[in-house]
């Protein structure tokens, strides 16, 4: 699957997305190139995922959510278990318009960095996007009608976490 030539086809309703996992998001898509292009730290997977993972009151806005499941989905990547959405090499291909090329992920640094409670954080930031219910993804994904799709996209991801 080609991620860059997707045109937007959702609505309002699905909140600006064209499909339920987070490479079929403008904000998640949006990170992913800002951590390829930005370095690919530990802190900024780090960053991610304690973006959810706080104990508050306070709404997990939007941003934190997609943030948390890009970086997961990183960590899934890097552990060999790439989703059926993660951007392909024509992904980091340049740009035919504006001749941008998104680093393509150095494996081999971000392997290096990866341990196991780098995984937990990724495993509860997932299940707090998914069930908690300051979520703001999660309360968005319930008012539409793929939130089913949407919670077995997570499992999945989840599943996936096996470093």
């Amino acid at each position: 699957m080609n991620i860059k030539k997707l045109k937007f086809v959702g609505n309002i309703e699905n909140m600006g997305a064209w499909g339920h996992t987070v490479f079929e998001d403008d904000e998640g898509l949006d990170w992913f190139d800002e951590f390829c292009d930005g370095g690919q730290q530990l802190q900024e997977l780090e960053q991610a995922f304690a973006g959810v993972n706080f104990n508050s009151d306070d709404i997990i806005e939007y941003e934190y959510c997609i943030a948390a499941l890009v970086a997961a989905e990183i960590i899934a990547a890097a552990g060999g278990n790439r989703g059926e959405t993660y951007p392909d090499a024509d992904y980091f291909e340049p740009d035919e318009e504006s001749g941008h090329q998104v680093t393509a992920p150095d494996w081999t640094t971000i392997k290096g960095y990866i341990h196991p409670g780098l995984v937990v954080s990724a495993q509860t930031a997932i299940d707090k996007v998914a069930a908690d219910e300051r979520s703001e993804l999660k309360e968005l994904w319930e008012d539409s009608e793929f939130f089913e799709e949407w919670k077995a996209y997570l499992s999945d991801l989840k599943k996936r976490l096996t470093f």
